[in-house]
């Protein structure tokens, strides 16, 4: 015999739930967990940032825009490898607001480089 049955899930808050299910039956008892998640930060930034080709020694910049397009305040933190650099380094942003970083890139000789943020 099969059962089915409709949960119904109604928050009162954006916070994050999880519970668990019992269902009982006259053969076993099982449990099923019931997860949702509530607000969450989520930082857009570009999936890549090209520098022109530049001059050894010569400092070059990019403004890289981060945005928060989640429902709660976001923290992060950047380190990028030499030859590389941004600044700020670290910031917390609200929901929808935006930050301008800067990137920097200054070779030290004449190769390709690359490198993650």
């Amino acid at each position: 015999m099969e059962v089915s049955f409709i949960v119904t899930f109604r928050p009162e808050s954006t916070e994050d739930y999880a519970y668990n299910l019992v269902v009982c039956t006259e053969r076993e008892k099982f449990v099923v967990p019931v997860i949702a998640a509530g607000a969450a930060p989520a930082l857009d930034v570009p999936d890549l940032v090209e520098f022109e080709p530049t001059p050894v020694k010569m400092a070059t910049r990019q403004t890289l825009l981060v945005r928060n397009v989640g429902t709660s305040g976001a923290s992060f933190a950047l380190s990028a490898p030499l030859p590389f650099g941004a600044s700020p380094s670290r910031g917390f942003l609200q929901p929808g607001e935006t930050l301008q970083v800067q990137l920097s890139f200054c070779p030290d000789s004449c190769q390709r480089y690359s490198g993650e943020l």
